[in-house]
């Protein structure tokens, strides 16, 4: 058996991100919700929170064995599936995850300068390491 670690991506309640990684936390399983800073404007204040980049998600790295117990964690809906399987998701693609958010840095896209043939990449700042694929689902909508 694959006692190895693996991140996985799961699919969560809608706005319980930060909970439901903080109840993974609780029972001794890495989770990790990529957070950015956002100015929220309300009747009497501004302020900046703390929300997560990639709404509904959360990951987690786990062996086999915490399978089950991941799933029966308030707020978890499922695992994202690929080809049938729970989808695995490469230690490089987490720590490029890390990364940015810990740059806090803010991403546009840029028409004229990525494609879903060219990709983008950039030359300066510390995302200058890091490349990203741009995949088009256009065709698929129609």
């Amino acid at each position: 058996m694959d006692k190895a670690l693996k991140w996985y991506a799961l699919y969560t309640r809608s706005r319980f991100e930060k909970k439901a990684a903080e109840r993974l936390t609780e029972q001794g399983i890495e989770a990790y919700v990529p957070l950015q800073r956002v100015m929220r404007q309300w009747s009497d204040r501004r302020k900046l929170v703390l929300e997560p980049a990639i709404r509904s998600y959360v990951f987690v790295r786990i062996n086999h064995l915490h399978y089950y117990n991941v799933l029966n964690t308030p707020g978890i809906v499922r695992y994202v599936f690929f080809d049938g399987k729970p989808a695995v998701v490469r230690d490089e693609e987490i720590d490029t995850l890390k990364r940015v958010m810990d740059a806090e840095l803010e991403w546009n896209a840029c028409p004229t300068t990525c494609s879903p043939a060219r990709g983008c990449a950039s030359s300066k700042g510390p995302s200058r390491a890091l490349k990203a694929n741009w995949y088009s689902t256009w065709a698929s909508r129609r």
